[in-house]
């Protein structure tokens, strides 16, 4: 292990951005879809080294195998067996170097389909004064694409807060569906 401590990893992406398209049919349904995207980020999966030190992750069933130690500093690249010591030691974020967790964030979401109806009625409109109600189903949260091997590349231990990229057995985005 290196005995030099250093800044391994931003939690900041390199940019971000949304996409969104609707189509319109017949000038009364709608169905529109938002997906959003974020390059770059780095997220620390804490819940990975967790598992690992108590030797329940998938990964520790491969026990006397040998691997490349991933990451930077003096020990990269080097092989080592992956036997006990590995995966309570340098093998794992817990007594091990923090950047054995560190993973890229990147993701695409399907944040958002939804389909909607509108509804012109010159009897609602008589009635209430209302020229027209939309009525909308939409699902959030759909699908996520991403090489992020935790939970969601996008949960963040701190909740809303500006200290980011932390994933220890946290909570995903929900998924929702709403008419």
């Amino acid at each position: 292990m290196d005995t030099e401590q250093r800044i391994y990893g931003d939690p900041n992406p390199d940019w971000t951005g949304s996409v969104r398209t609707t189509f319109t049919l017949f000038n009364d349904f709608a169905i529109s879809a938002l997906f959003d995207i974020k390059q770059g980020g780095d997220v620390w999966d804490g819940t990975m080294g967790a598992l690992t030190y108590f030797g329940t992750a998938a990964i520790t069933a491969d026990r006397g195998a040998t691997t490349v130690f991933p990451g930077s500093g003096p020990g990269a690249g080097k092989t080592v067996v992956k036997d006990q010591d590995y995966y309570t030691g340098v093998g794992n974020s817990f007594t091990g170097p923090s950047s054995a967790n560190v993973e890229d964030g990147s993701f695409v979401k399907l944040r958002e389909i939804a389909v909607s109806y509108t509804l012109r009625l010159e009897s609602i409109r008589n009635l209430t004064g209302i020229s027209s109600i939309d009525i909308r189903l939409s699902g959030r949260n759909l699908y996520t694409w991403t090489e992020y091997k935790g939970i969601d590349p996008e949960t963040n231990l701190t909740g809303n807060t500006n200290l980011r990229g932390l994933d220890y057995f946290n909570n995903p985005q929900t998924r929702s569906f709403v008419l």
